[in-house]
């Protein structure tokens, strides 16, 4: 940040044993609350941290339609298994909409972004064989066929973006 020109803090500590504190204009969190079944309560965490007309940004990766499809022939037989680490029932905007609404947050952005893409999947990590294969030429075609498609069944990110209402403002979204 200072390399930049910016003033801020990044802080690197076990994020459920610090308590928050609402001092922060901006909370960024990519590819971490889609880890937790307790998506709720991790949410309201991230939103504790918001000073009022704050901005929080979340970003997670998604396993749903051709990308869990595509993870899934990865996974078999693996010994490492990627998806049973997510929780993928959260993994679509109507869940983090309501959520928003649930903590009284505006939203800003809620979306698919980045279409497919292939480098989401480790697909060396799958054992040799035809699973691997087909898991590398469907991501080769789904690349081509649906690189910039922002669909629920072939994103392979989403992002949502709220704003901490300000003191004694309701959320009107």
């Amino acid at each position: 940040l200072s390399l930049c020109g910016v003033e801020g803090r990044v802080n690197c500590a076990d994020f459920f044993s610090i308590a928050p504190e609402p001092i922060y204009d901006i909370v960024a969190s990519y590819g971490f609350i889609e880890h937790f079944k307790n998506f709720d309560e991790v949410f309201e965490r991230h939103v504790g941290f918001l000073k009022p007309g704050g901005i929080l940004v979340l970003g997670i990766p998604r396993f749903r339609g051709l990308n869990y499809l595509i993870q899934k022939l990865i996974d078999f037989d693996n010994s490492r298994p990627l998806l049973p680490s997510h929780y993928l029932e959260i993994m679509d905007l109507k869940t983090f909409r309501e959520q928003g609404r649930a903590s009284n947050l505006a939203m800003l952005f809620c979306n698919y972004v980045g279409g497919f893409e292939q480098a989401l999947f480790p697909v060396m990590t799958a054992p040799p064989g035809w699973r691997r294969n087909l898991a590398r030429v469907l991501m080769k075609l789904s690349r081509h066929l649906l690189g910039r498609c922002n669909l629920a069944f072939c994103a392979s990110y989403q992002i949502s973006i709220f704003r901490k209402p300000v003191e004694n403002q309701r959320n009107e979204s």
